[in-house]
This record gives C-alpha cells, sequence and structure tokens, in this order.
C-alpha cells in the first residue's frame, strides 16, 4: 500500500479540525449551564422570579399565591412555615406572614 503524503495529512487536518470544533462546543455548554447554575442560585433571581411571578426554574409562568407547584416542571412554589403554619414562598428566606426565618 503505498499512500500519498496530502492523503494522510488532509485525513489528519479534517480529524483535527473536528476535535478543535468539539472541545468548543463542551466549552460552550459549560459556560451556558455554570451561568444557569449561578442564575438559580442567586437569591436576587429568586425574589425577581417571584415579582415576576414566573417559576425559578423552568421560567413558566406561575402564580405564587394559588399555586403550591409548577405545572411545567414540579417545581414546589409554597412551603408551610415551621413558625405559623401558613404558606409561604418556598425561594424566599423568610416567611410572609410571621418574618420568621425558613
Amino acid at each position: 500500500m503505498d499512500l500519498e503524503i496530502p492523503f494522510v495529512v488532509y485525513y489528519f487536518a479534517i480529524a483535527v479540525l473536528i476535535l478543535i470544533f468539539t472541545y468548543m462546543i463542551i466549552q460552550v455548554q459549560k459556560r451556558y449551564k455554570k451561568e444557569g447554575e449561578e442564575l438559580k442560585n442567586n437569591s436576587i433571581s429568586k425574589l425577581e422570579s417571584y415579582n415576576r411571578s414566573i417559576c425559578n426554574d423552568c421560567g413558566n409562568k406561575v402564580n405564587y399565591e394559588t399555586m403550591n407547584y409548577c405545572p411545567n416542571c414540579q417545581n414546589q412554589l409554597r412551603v408551610d412555615c415551621t413558625s405559623c403554619n401558613n404558606k409561604t414562598i418556598k425561594s424566599l428566606k423568610y416567611c410572609s406572614s410571621c418574618s420568621e426565618k425558613i
């Protein structure tokens, strides 16, 4: 078998380009995943999601006053306060009725 050098170099260059492209895609996915996790853990975004009436996890339109769970992703929206036993918003740090820490 007599292989010419340009033939091997051509396929080697294609393999390198595929590896570089794959690496770039993985890096972009990691960055978007990291930004999404930071947004979820940011307490300001949780307060903004409450003010805009959207779910913290999926961004679906919800009503925090009447709904206990998001109908799209089953994220729990309200929990019982341990002090006053009233329903309060899960993502907030303090109860909206008695202002005790949740």
